[in-house]
C-alpha cells in the first residue's frame, strides 16, 4: 500500500500513477503527493474514535472475542450443535449491545484488529481464528450492521472457518458472503496493486497522451469517472522526468506500443499474471474484447491507428490461436455490431477473405450473411469489389475440399442453420437471410408447437420453476417467499381434485429439503416449516376422506402422507380431538394406523398433550409401529380414562417385547383394581413364551398370591397340560399353601395347583 503514495526520484521506485478504465470518458485517478508526508497513526493509539466511551470499547472487545470463539466452534462442530447455537446467540447479543453507531467496523492487519485507530484486545483465539484467517482471505475491513440476524453471523463464521491457505482464491471472501445470501455483513477486500513498467515515453507520445486527455475532459460530464478495473488496482512506473501524474487505460494503450503487452497488463489487473511464453501469446485472445474497447475509446483517427496495430498483432499470432480468436470473438462481434469486429477492416484483402469464410465453419452464415458481414465493415466500393473474387475462390476451395459443388455446399450450410434442436440455444435473427418455404411437414410441426403451448400446465410449470429457484437460492428469506408462492399455487390442485399433482409437488419439496439438510440447513428448515404449515386440520381431514374412499384415492392419500411425513401428525391428532369432526375420527384413526411407521416418531412426542380420543388413536398407531415406543405407551397407563388404559395394554401386546410384557405384569401387581383384570386378559395375548415367563414370575411371588388369590385362580385356569411342565417348580410351591386353612381362597389356589400337577 505504501507504493501507492510514495514519490521517489532517480533510481528509487517512481510514483505509480493510478490506472482507471472505461468507455471514453475520464478514466484517470490522481495521486496525492502530499500523502507521503502525513504521519502514520500510532499502532496502539489511546484516543478513542469520536463518540466512543470506554464501555463501548469493552463491548467491541467482547463481541470480537465471542466472534472468534464462534468461528472456532463452527469449524469443529456441526452448525446445529448446541455449542455453536449458544455461542452465536451470545455473539448476536453482544453485537446488538454496541449502541454507539448503527454499524460496527474493524480493520484487519496481520497482527491486530482496529476499531478506528484503537487496537482491539487480541487473545490467542482472536489471533488464530479471526485475524489469521481473515488476513489469509485478504480481507481488509469487516462491517456489521447492529441488526445483523443470527443466520448471517452463523454463515460468516462458517465461511471464515473454511479459509485455508494464503493463495488467492477464484472467488473472494466478499463474493462468498454474497453468494450465501449474507446482506448485513460487508467485507472489504485488501487491495493488491499491480505495478506496470512502461519505460520512458517520448515527447511526441506524451503530447499525444495530453491531447487525448484534454479531449476526454471536454466530452465527459463534470466529475464523472468510469473505471473498467478498481481505480487503486493498477499503478504505472514511469521515468521521473515525465510529467504524468496519472495514466488512464487509454493513455496506457498509447504509451505501450504492443497490443499483446497491453493485454498482458490487463490480465495482471484481473489477478492473472502470464508468466510463460504460451500464456503471454494467449493474453491477447483472452483480453481481446477489453483491448478493443479501450482502443475504441480514443479519438477516431487515433483509434484507427491503434486498430491497425491490433490487426497486425492478430495476424502475427499462431495460426491455430488466430483461427480460434476469429471464430470465437472477432467474427461474432462483427455480426453483433460490437467493436471487436472492426479490427477486420485493417486486414489485407486475402486475409480478410479467409477470415470471413470462417463464418461458414460457425454454421451461422450463407452467402447472404457474408454480404451482411461486408456491410458491417463499411468498406469502400472499390475494396468490396476486389474482395468478391477472393471470396468466390475461397468458397470454391471449400467446396472442392468437401467433394461437392458450391451450391450444394451452401445449401448444406443453410440446412444446418435451419435445424432447431432442444440441446442448444438457437438465434432466429439470421433466418432473414433465407427464403423459407412452408411445406406440409413444416406446417404440421408449427401446429404441433401451438398445441403443445396450449396444453402446457401453467400452474405445474410455475411450481417447478419455483422449486428450482429454492434449490439455487442461498438466502432463506427469499426461499420463504418462493415457498409461499408455491403453496399458494398448490391450492389450485386441491380445488380441482388434482391429488396426483399435489402429491408430486409435496414429494419434490420433501426430497429437496432432505438433500439440502447438510449443505444448507437454513433453507432445509424453511422447506420443513412450509410443509408443516401446509398440513392444517382441514387438509388432514380432507386427506383422511380421500384415504377412506379406497382404491386409487387411497393410493393418492398414501403418497401425500408419505410426502408430509411426521408433519401430518399434529394436525391429525387435533382433528380427532375437534368435537365438530368427531364423526370423522374413525377415518382419521384408520389413516394414521395405515401409516404407523411414518407417523409414530412424531406421535410419541405429542401423545401426552392430546385429548382422550386422540390418545387412543395414537396408542393404536404406536402399537402397530412396534419396538421402541414402550415408554410412551406405559405413561398412558396412569390415565384415569379406562378406554385409554385398555388401548395402551393392547398396544403393548401388539409390540410383544419382554419390556412390554413386563409393563403389563407390573399392572397385575401394582395397578389399580379395575385395571388388573384387563392386564390379565392382555397378558395372554402375548406370545406363549413371554406369557409363561411372566406367569412363572408372578406365581413364584407368594405376596402376589396372598394379595390376589382370585386373580391367581384365573391364571391357573388358563394353564393347559402343555404348559404344566414349564411351571412344575412354581406349582409345587403353591401346593404347600394347602395348609393355610384360615384363608380359604389361598387353599383353593393350592388345590388347583395340585390338580394341575396330577394331570
Amino acid at each position: 500500500m505504501l507504493a501507492q503514495t510514495e514519490t521517489v526520484r532517480g533510481d528509487q521506485p517512481s510514483p505509480p500513477a493510478a490506472v482507471g478504465g472505461g468507455d471514453g470518458t475520464d478514466l484517470s485517478a490522481s495521486v496525492d503527493p502530499a500523502a507521503a508526508d502525513s504521519p502514520a497513526p500510532a499502532p496502539h493509539g489511546q484516543v478513542l474514535p469520536p463518540g466512543w466511551r470506554s464501555a463501548d470499547l469493552a463491548g467491541a472487545n467482547g463481541f470480537v472475542q465471542l466472534l472468534a470463539r464462534a468461528v472456532h466452534q463452527f469449524h469443529i462442530y456441526p452448525p446445529t450443535s448446541p455449542l455453536c447455537l449458544d455461542v452465536i446467540a451470545a455473539c448476536h447479543k453482544a453485537l446488538a449491545a454496541i449502541t454507539v453507531e448503527d454499524k460496527f467496523t474493524f480493520r484487519v492487519t496481520p497482527g491486530e484488529l482496529f476499531a478506528g485507530e484503537v487496537a482491539l484486545a487480541t487473545t490467542a483465539t482472536v489471533s488464530s481464528e479471526l485475524i489469521r484467517r481473515l488476513h489469509r482471505a485478504h480481507v481488509a475491513e469487516v462491517t456489521f450492521d447492529r441488526g445483523t440476524p443470527v443466520r448471517d453471523l452463523s454463515r460468516f463464521c462458517i465461511d471464515v472457518g473454511h479459509v485455508q491457505g494464503a493463495s488467492p482464491a477464484a472467488v473472494t471472501f466478499a463474493e462468498q458472503l454474497v453468494d450465501h445470501g449474507v446482506t448485513a455483513i460487508d467485507a472489504r477486500m485488501a487491495v493488491r496493486p499491480e505495478v506496470l513498467e512502461v519505460g520512458s515515453p517520448t515527447p511526441p507520445v506524451c503530447e499525444l497522451v495530453n491531447h487525448e486527455r484534454r479531449r476526454r475532459e471536454e466530452q465527459a460530464p463534470a466529475g464523472q469517472v468510469h473505471h473498467l478495473y478498481p481505480p487503486d488496482k493498477g499503478w504505472v512506473r514511469i521515468d521521473p522526468t515525465v510529467a504524468l501524474e496519472s495514466i488512464s487505460l487509454v493513455d496506457l494503450a498509447i504509451i505501450v506500443d504492443d497490443p499483446s503487452e497491453v493485454a498482458a497488463m490487463l490480465m495482471r489487473l484481473t489477478g492473472e499474471n502470464p508468466v510463460s511464453p504460451e500464456e503471454r501469446d494467449s493474453a491477447l485472445a483472452r483480453k481481446f474484447t477489453e483491448v478493443a474497447a479501450i482502443f475504441a475509446a480514443a479519438e477516431p483517427s487515433l483509434a484507427r491507428v491503434l486498430f491497425a496495430k491490433l490487426a497486425r498483432t492478430v495476424l502475427n499470432l499462431d495460426p491455430a490461436c488466430r483461427r480460434d480468436l476469429l471464430k470465437e470473438t472477432i467474427l461474432p462481434g462483427l455480426l453483433d455490431g460490437r467493436v471487436d469486429g472492426s479490427v477486420l477492416a485493417d486486414f489485407p484483402d486475402l486475409d480478410l477473405a479467409e477470415a470471413l469464410c470462417l463464418l461458414l465453419d460457425l454454421e451461422t452464415a450463407a452467402p447472404e450473411v457474408l454480404s451482411t458481414a461486408l456491410d458491417r465493415l463499411a468498406l469502400s466500393d472499390e475494396r468490396r469489389q476486389s474482395l468478391v473474387p477472393l471470396l468466390n475462390d475461397q468458397l470454391r476451395t471449400i467446396a472442392q475440399q468437401q467433394h461437392q459443388g458450391t451450391n450444394l455446399a451452401l445449401e448444406g450450410y443453410a440446412h444446418k442453420l435451419l435445424r432447431v434442436t432442444t440441446d442448444e440455444d438457437k438465434s432466429f435473427a439470421e433466418y432473414t437471410s433465407f427464403d423459407l418455404a412452408m411445406d406440409p411437414q413444416s406446417a404440421a410441426v408449427a401446429d404441433g408447437v401451438r398445441d403443445v403451448i396450449t396444453a402446457t400446465d401453467i400452474t405445474a410449470e410455475q411450481i417447478a420453476c419455483l422449486r428450482r429457484l429454492v434449490r439455487l437460492e442461498p438466502d432463506p428469506r427469499l426461499v420463504e417467499t418462493f415457498l409461499g408462492r408455491s403453496f399458494t399455487l398448490a391450492r389450485a390442485f386441491e380445488t380441482s381434485d388434482r391429488w396426483q399433482d399435489l402429491a408430486e409437488m409435496l414429494t419434490g419439496y420433501r426430497i429437496l429439503g432432505d438433500s439440502l439438510r447438510e449443505a444448507r440447513p437454513d433453507v432445509a428448515d424453511a422447506i420443513t416449516q412450509a410443509l408443516a404449515t401446509f398440513c392444517t386440520v382441514e387438509r388432514a381431514t380432507q386427506f383422511s376422506e380421500l384415504h377412506h374412499r379406497g382404491g386409487e384415492s387411497r393410493a393418492l392419500a398414501t403418497l401425500i402422507l408419505d410426502a408430509l411425513g411426521s408433519y401430518a401428525a399434529e394436525p391429525l391428532t387435533r382433528a380427532i380431538d375437534t368435537p365438530a369432526l368427531r364423526s370423522k375420527g374413525r377415518a382419521l384413526a384408520d389413516m394414521m394406523a395405515d401409516h404407523a411407521a411414518t407417523l409414530a416418531p412424531a406421535l410419541a412426542v405429542c401423545v401426552d398433550g392430546c385429548g382422550p380420543p386422540a390418545r387412543r388413536a395414537i396408542l393404536r398407531v404406536l402399537g402397530l409401529a412396534g419396538h421402541g415406543y414402550e415408554g410412551a405407551i406405559v405413561r398412558q397407563l396412569d390415565s384415569t380414562d379406562e378406554p385409554t388404559c385398555r388401548e395402551a395394554l393392547r398396544a403393548l401386546a401388539k409390540i410383544a417385547t419382554p419390556q412390554a410384557s413386563a409393563a403389563v405384569t407390573k399392572q397385575l401387581t401394582d395397578g389399580r383394581d379395575w385395571i388388573r383384570p384387563m392386564a390379565e386378559e392382555v397378558l395372554w395375548l402375548f406370545p406363549k413364551e413371554l406369557a409363561i415367563a411372566q406367569m412363572r414370575e408372578l406365581l413364584g411371588r407368594r405376596e402376589f398370591v396372598f394379595a390376589n388369590p382370585q386373580l391367581t385362580l384365573k391364571m391357573l385356569d388358563r394353564i393347559n397340560g402343555a404348559n404344566v411342565g414349564t411351571l412344575t417348580n412354581v406349582l409345587e410351591g403353591l401346593v404347600s399353601l394347602r395348609f393355610r386353612f384360615w384363608k380359604p381362597t389361598v387353599v383353593r389356589v393350592a388345590r388347583k395347583a395340585q390338580e394341575l400337577l396330577r394331570r
